[in-house]
């Protein structure tokens, strides 16, 4: 069989293709022929026995096959072959590319206890921090209708690692919803490693690299915002939200990140992303976003990123997001130029936005008052100071 070592390798590579598999029941059935020494549809061959015998089959067909038709022809193939499977490996290349020996491997499956599951893992080190793996793959595994079936952790090569077996629990899915929810599981785990927990760069760096689906369930919180289409820049009202929203989070101190095409939903806990819905990204001006806001937010705030992704090369729709780096103290508070007074845009007011977990709050009127007073204090002291100081003095 082939070693836990390579199988780690393989389940940790980025997949080719990243669209959502249909989570319809499948109509296409597998079964074992023992004369070819191979996993057929109809008189099709859909996965063959490696060198290494692993079984490995190329994903486009396989895709469509039930779960529980496909453990049913594993089950075979031990019973009549007298072989033990271990693991099944799905690679995401063209079947006139395939080669069961030399194909890349994307996706490792397991077939413990019968069943199959998509295997994933993360690094356990020391060094780092501690990654909750519970509290990152439970709202990923409610929306795909899965559940984590076995946990183990195994040395490669003298580095810990933790693999999660993730499992449907409706074994007549099809296979390319196994696919989708391993891809999804480990783009998150690869995500939040070193942290120990998912981030804003993190989080944008799912986005980047076509995994925002791997986001669903996470809550907005105080560096995490979601919206269903970018923000407008076409009216007053709608450049000071821009502002507003930037300038919360930029307050913070802390990395933060608006995303555009996941709506949210209301949850007893408070907002939740909910669902994807790639946008046209024509509508996404940046040149007028950065306009808007170096017109209403001061200081200019350091290193603000905004940017986009297609969901599909060539569909012309996809995310974006305005990824706010946490603003040094000395620029803090971060101010927006105009206030909303009585349904209206004061351009004689400023504001001082701030993030509370998924709520933005303004400083009120005696917030900004102590701070200017405290302002003022330090510099009379710093002056009486210098006053004091004799001539020539230190």
């Amino acid at each position: 069989m082939t070693s836990a070592a390579a199988q780690n390798t393989w389940a940790r590579r980025p997949p080719c293709g990243t669209a959502a598999y249909p989570r319809a029941v499948a109509a296409v059935h597998i079964r074992y022929d023992p004369a070819a020494v191979a996993f057929m549809v109809g008189d099709e061959h859909v996965a063959e026995i490696s060198r290494d015998d692993a079984v490995v089959a190329p994903l486009g067909e396989i895709l469509h096959a039930s779960v529980s038709s496909f453990e049913h022809a594993l089950k075979e193939y031990e019973d009549e072959g007298g072989a033990t499977v271990g693991y099944i490996f799905l690679a995401d290349v063209p079947l006139d590319e395939f080669d069961a020996d030399t194909s890349r491997r994307d996706l490792a499956l397991s077939y413990l206890g019968e069943r199959l599951s998509a295997l994933v893992a993360h690094g356990v080190q020391k060094e780092v921090a501690a990654l909750d793996a519970d509290a990152l793959l439970t709202p990923l595994l409610d929306r795909h209708g899965a559940e984590r079936v076995g946990r183990y952790r195994d040395d490669q090569g003298g580095r810990l690692y933790e693999f999660h077996m993730l499992a449907l629990a409706d074994r007549d899915r099809d296979v390319g919803a196994l696919y989708a929810l391993g891809v999804e599981a480990q783009a998150l785990l690869d995500a939040a490693a070193g942290e120990g927990r998912l981030t804003a760069a993190s989080a944008r760096d799912l986005l980047a690299g076509g995994h925002a689906g791997a986001l669903i369930g996470q809550p907005e919180s105080s560096w995490i915002d979601a919206k269903a289409i970018p923000h407008r820049t076409d009216t007053e009202t709608a450049s000071f939200e821009l502002a507003k929203d930037v300038a919360a989070f930029a307050n913070t101190g802390e990395d933060a990140l608006i995303i555009y095409g996941i709506a949210t939903v209301r949850s007893p806990a408070g907002e939740v992303l909910d669902v994807v819905r790639p946008f046209k990204l024509s509508a996404l001006d940046v040149p007028a976003l950065r306009n808007a806001l170096s017109g209403r937010v001061t200081p200019l705030l350091t290193d603000l990123e905004i940017d986009l992704v297609e969901a599909r090369p060539g569909s012309g729709h996809g995310f974006g997001w305005i990824f706010v780096p946490a603003q040094p103290t000395w620029i803090r508070p971060v101010l927006v130029r105009g206030a909303l007074v009585d349904g209206r845009i004061r351009g004689s007011h400023f504001s001082v936005p701030f993030r509370v977990g998924e709520d933005t709050r303004h400083w009120d009127a005696s917030t900004v008052h102590s701070l200017i007073q405290a302002g003022r204090a330090a510099l009379q002291q710093a002056g009486e100071a210098d006053a004091a100081r004799p001539p020539g003095g230190p």
